[in-house]
């Protein structure tokens, strides 16, 4: 493969199953150096530290590690090992080396002759480390090198992802570090109460967020004393002067992504809730008007707390703006509960004009009536009402005693013409305000309601309710017909009765009258408030 460059003492390959042979270790090798670097990172996520690189005075190697704590008297730093596959220990300071950056291999091309250094391990129990080396020949994507400690025996060739640049850095000098112990806020320190597993995401986390604070501050060491609640640096004068200015405000920045990443917990966990609810439960929505939203809600909340409190009801949500009604309920039967309890309408209920006091009632007694049997909020007339059907733009006064302004006129005209009233007296049979009505309907006459002024009546209610009033009314109005007809029957009745007893003298048995109107008991009456009158005259 390399031509007669190289002396027999050199490795070379006998065979192209050689070649094969190696390529497959240095795969193999790669695959272990994924793994390797997957466990580094998850290393420095638990302790913030520069790596520095300790040599092996056996194996000339140098193994990544962190600088933990120094001894500047002794001249010693305290090592902790990558993947702890060496118990922590103090070396010379002499044999420890900053670590080189990250390097990108598919941008590193050596050449022949060049110091590098290959990563490589002596052992399967050992983690990689990096050993010197020189490139001799280079083919393809393979270098053969031959280690600067070990003879030539040891030659061998591999893969150019396996070689970085040689780390030109001199030994680390304990006379020009420093270290400090900085106070940890009380909402960044681990709580004892927590399990271990949960205490070590807690440290973990917090490591992780030094890094930042790490490269900032150009510190070899960032460690978090569990027990002391402190945060211990090493690094130079100026790193820990940086650090000492950094970590202040670093610890509030942590603190304010801490509160911010709980309450998205929060709201996650929220989040989840109500999706699965929604997926179990039974969404049910509906419309109101946006005039009657305040209704809906009822006084500070009132009737939505109500309609909650049904059971299998999760949640009611009530949009202002647009009336929107949103039910969340396990099932069909709570959602739909809890609607006729909020569903609010307002509806207009058409009356005949001529026959609206007979609907309403005696200062409005039927419809009173009405509203406590359907369980509406209220069923209301206007004071002016517009012509339904626009019919020469007449207007109506309506008189809430259940009858417009004639009926004012009417009782007037009784009284004055002596006919009439509530009492017994008169021959207007029945009198009072079911008499004024029934006289208005055999005047007018039993026309076609539908070709009549109309007034409406405004109900406003539970949907439920509210049809059930419309239901009344309309019973109330088709009766109407019939009810009327036998008045008028018992009126034709009436006056055969009067025709008799005008022309006979005949006592009425009913109310007890004779032909001229009077009776003894209202003769004697008459008599004593007489002579009541005549002694006041002779006092006088």
């Amino acid at each position: 493969l390399f031509g007669k460059q190289h002396e027999p003492t050199d490795f070379c390959f006998s065979s192209i199953e050689s070649v094969v042979s190696q390529f497959k270790v240095s795969s193999k090798r790669e695959r272990q150096t994924e793994r390797d670097r997957r466990q580094t990172e998850e290393r420095e996520s638990i302790m913030s530290a520069s790596l520095v690189e300790v040599k092996d005075l056996e194996t000339f190697a140098y193994y990544p590690a962190y600088m933990k704590d120094f001894d500047g008297e002794k001249k010693q730093i305290l090592v902790h090992y990558e993947q702890a596959w060496k118990p922590a220990e103090w070396v010379p300071a002499e044999n420890v080396r900053p670590a080189m950056l990250p390097h990108d291999p598919t941008k590193f091309s050596p050449k022949v002759g060049d110091d590098v250094e290959a990563k490589a391990k002596s052992s399967e129990k050992e983690p990689f480390s990096w050993w010197r080396a020189s490139v001799r020949s280079v083919q393809g994507g393979f270098c053969l090198i031959s280690y600067s400690d070990w003879d030539d025996s040891y030659n061998e060739v591999v893969d150019t992802g396996m070689l970085r640049p040689a780390n030109k850095a001199a030994a680390i000098d304990v006379s020009r570090l420093a270290k400090t112990r900085i106070p940890l806020p009380r909402a960044l320190r681990v709580d004892a109460s927590l399990s271990t597993e949960q205490s070590e995401a807690t440290s973990a986390a917090n490591a992780k967020s030094y890094q930042d604070l790490l490269k900032l501050s150009k510190c070899f060491s960032l460690i978090e004393d569990n027990e002391k609640h402190e945060l211990f640096a090493i690094g130079d004068h100026a790193a820990i002067n940086r650090i000492k200015m950094l970590a202040p405000m670093h610890f509030q920045h942590l603190i304010q992504l801490r509160e911010l990443e709980k309450r998205k917990r929060h709201v996650t966990e929220s989040l989840e809730e109500t999706k699965a609810k929604l997926a179990k439960g039974y969404v049910l929505k509906f419309n109101v008007a946006a005039d009657l939203v305040g209704m809906v809600i009822g006084k500070k909340g009132a009737n939505v707390r109500e309609a909650q409190r049904i059971e299998g009801v999760e949640s009611i949500k009530v949009h202002p703006d647009s009336g929107l009604v949103t039910i969340v309920a396990i099932d069909e039967r709570a959602a739909n509960e809890a609607r006729e309890k909020l569903e609010f309408v307002q509806v207009l209920f058409p009356v005949p004009q001529r026959r609206f006091g007979f609907i309403v009632g005696p200062k409005f007694a039927h419809i009173r009536k009405i509203e406590k049997a359907s369980g509406v909020k209220y069923i209301r007339a206007p004071e002016r009402q517009n012509n339904r059907n626009g019919r020469n733009g007449r207007k109506y006064n309506i008189n809430y005693n259940g009858g417009d302004d004639s009926d004012e006129d009417e009782r007037k005209n009784n009284r004055r013409n002596g006919r009439g009233g509530s009492g017994r007296g008169g021959r207007g049979g029945r009198g009072g305000w079911y008499g004024r009505q029934r006289r208005r309907f055999n005047d007018e006459g039993d026309g076609d309601d539908g070709n009549q002024d109309t007034i409406d009546l405004t109900i406003l209610g539970q949907k439920a309710a509210v049809d059930n009033a419309v239901m009344l009314l309309n019973h109330h109005l088709n009766n109407l017909h019939s009810y009327m007809q036998a008045e008028r029957e018992q009126q034709q009745v009436e006056d055969k009765l009067y025709e008799l007893v005008d022309n006979y003298g005949l006592r009425d048995t009913r109310f007890g009258n004779t032909s001229n109107g009077n009776n003894k008991k209202q003769q004697k009456k008459q008599q004593q408030q007489n002579q009541q009158q005549n002694q006041n005259q002779e006092g006088s």
